[in-house]
């Protein structure tokens, strides 16, 4: 039989990854000024303006529209971006009802996906100091950086990947 510690610990860090980033995004996910859901960055309104367009193909019937024709006088909308980022905002913004506060609960969830994939290597450095790491990567600068001032909302899924990504 487990003891209660080998049962519970990786649901213990994960949990702390997720209040830790659940307090440090609070603002973000619960704003208490409406006015302030708005991003900052002029990336994530361009990403924004995508994910509007596709919801808006998807009620059509185009699940996979070919050209963005209010970007650069037309292009494919798909083609430079994972296709990942705009259906996510799309369901986000289905479940939340507008695309701004969609946009900043993608910055959450691939926050706390990101910390919590630094899980993976628990076995090989330590539950404690994975837990640590999870913690360090919801706040490590560049990734603050790529979500909040560049705005661009496809490396932030790419990034909240590269833990599991590197894991083997």
């Amino acid at each position: 039989m487990q003891s209660w510690q080998s049962r519970y610990t990786y649901t213990v860090a994960i949990l702390i990854i997720v209040v830790v980033t659940l307090a440090l995004y609070a603002e973000v996910v619960f704003p208490r000024d409406p006015n302030v859901i708005y991003p900052w960055s002029s990336d994530t309104w361009g990403h924004l303006v995508k994910a509007v367009y596709l919801r808006e193909q998807i009620s059509e019937g185009i699940w996979y529209p070919d050209l963005f024709p209010e970007w650069y006088s037309g292009q494919q909308m798909l083609r430079y971006f994972p296709p990942i980022t705009y259906y996510s905002l799309v369901g986000l913004s289905e479940f939340t009802g507008n695309i701004y506060m969609a946009g900043n609960y993608l910055l959450f969830i691939t926050a706390v996906i990101g910390g919590v994939s630094v899980l993976l290597f628990a076995p090989r450095i330590g539950l404690g100091w994975a837990t640590v790491g999870g913690i360090f990567f919801v706040i490590f600068p560049d990734n603050v950086r790529v979500a909040f001032a560049e705005g661009n909302l496809p490396r932030i899924i790419s990034t909240a990947l590269l833990p599991a990504a590197f894991f083997s």
